[in-house]
């Protein structure tokens, strides 16, 4: 039985939420990456239900919530998935995030450390260096001067392994459609949030929940190197390679991603916090 809520951010924007599972279970809330709707995580959610209370949403400016009217950080998101995790009873839960949504999840851990009893990251950096800025403000610029379509294109590309892109086929066809239903300013004030991600050593150092830091071998967009980062910065991390694996792991390759993230949250979950619905 999935749940589904509507829920109310600090500045008033409404975001789109649903829970599966049993409700007495612990909870996981699992993150999107840029612009990426919470129907990508249906079967993470799906292979992890029968042992966790699985929390997705649809971040601000991503799928049915609201949009933004200024631009914001991952600061902000992190306030926006504890929200989330609020209407559906407060407490403590596990998060797990991709690309942007990881960068949500350290953020999370880092500033709400009574709410996080675990966190699991794929494809996921501490700061954006010049290789990610150059690559963020690229897709903003073609998206500005050459629709999104393009900008999907290239990301398809960049985030799914070979053996995914074969069975994709050509995805012009689909672009073209994307493009339609995608809001161009939105999309913007996503990729502003994957350039505005930048932790030091010393605030990952902060951060004393157990880490998971997941690399795609095939991972155009966010190499290896970031989440050696990760794991060398974070106090409680351990660094997984997954192979053949890109970006967009949870979709590329889910099996390989529930499995990973299954054996995380089993081994930490008997040292999960006690926290009341306040969250306090």
């Amino acid at each position: 039985m999935t749940d589904q809520l509507r829920v109310t951010t600090a500045d008033g924007l409404s975001l789109v939420a649903q829970a599966e599972g049993d409700e007495a279970a612990l909870k996981v809330v699992l993150i999107g990456g840029t612009a990426q709707v919470a129907s990508l995580w249906a079967g993470v959610a799906a292979g992890l239900a029968d042992s966790y209370r699985i929390i997705t949403f649809d971040g601000r400016d991503v799928g049915d919530s609201d949009r933004a009217s200024t631009s914001y950080s991952t600061d902000t998101l992190a306030a926006d998935a504890i929200a989330v995790l609020d209407a559906f009873g407060g407490g403590a839960a596990a998060f797990a995030g991709i690309s942007l949504g990881g960068c949500v999840a350290l953020q999370v851990a880092r500033l709400y450390p009574e709410r996080v009893w675990a966190v699991a990251t794929g494809s996921c950096w501490a700061r954006t260096d010049q290789h990610l800025q150059n690559q963020f403000k690229f897709w903003i610029d073609l998206n500005e001067n050459h629709g999104f379509g393009l900008v999907f294109r290239l990301m398809s590309f960049m985030a799914f392994s070979v053996e995914t892109q074969q069975v994709m086929g050509d995805m012009s066809g689909l672009a073209a459609a994307v493009e339609a239903g995608t809001d161009a300013d939105a999309f913007r004030r996503q990729v502003e949030a994957d350039l505005s991600h930048n932790l030091t050593d010393d605030e990952l150092a902060e951060i004393r929940a157990p880490l998971l830091a997941m690399w795609g071998d095939q991972d155009l967009i966010v190499p290896r190197r970031y989440a050696e980062q990760l794991a060398a910065a974070v106090p409680n991390a351990e660094l997984v390679g997954l192979a053949p694996v890109s970006h967009s792991m949870m979709v590329d390759h889910p099996e390989q991603f529930i499995g990973n993230v299954r054996s995380w949250l089993d081994k930490h979950r008997d040292a999960s916090p006690v926290v009341s619905d306040t969250g306090v």
